[in-house]
């Protein structure tokens, strides 16, 4: 078994790589992508949180499930990981349903064990973009 770390940029590359080897691909989460205009936006810790929706275009695209990944602290040096299933079927999911899943799972841990979260990263650094504040509002009327 291997681990290969690849570059953001060659993400879709790998995804369309006919490859028969069984794999995971395994993304980080962000509550603070670079580009807000191209987030998923949400409520993360009480806040409106822009997110990465690669995680979702992926799965959906490929029909690949969703595990999350849940480290535990056994002692110190020591450590398990525990996966649980959030989406077995994702070309069956509404528009942001992953990504909303995958995030309360990491507020649910966060919330559990708040001393293992880096809270020195900035989240909360983008505002909503205008037009989009303007579209919620307009349907939830």
């Amino acid at each position: 078994m291997r681990l290969q770390m690849i570059s953001t940029k060659s993400v879709e590359e790998e995804f369309k790589k006919e490859n028969a080897t069984l794999r995971a691909i395994i993304f980080g989460i962000d509550q603070s992508p670079g580009i807000a205009k191209n987030s998923y936006w949400s409520t993360f810790l009480n806040q409106e949180t822009a997110m990465l929706f690669g995680t979702e275009k992926y799965a959906k695209e490929y029909d690949f499930p969703v595990l999350s990944a849940r480290i535990n602290k056994v002692k110190r040096g020591h450590y398990t990981i525990e996966f649980t299933d959030v989406i077995e079927e994702p070309s069956k999911t509404s528009y942001g349903e992953i990504t909303e899943r995958v995030n309360r799972i990491l507020e649910q841990d966060i919330i559990a064990q708040p001393e293992y979260w880096l809270w020195s990263h900035k989240r909360w650094k983008h505002k909503r973009p205008v037009e989009e504040t303007s579209l919620i509002n307009s349907v939830s009327r």
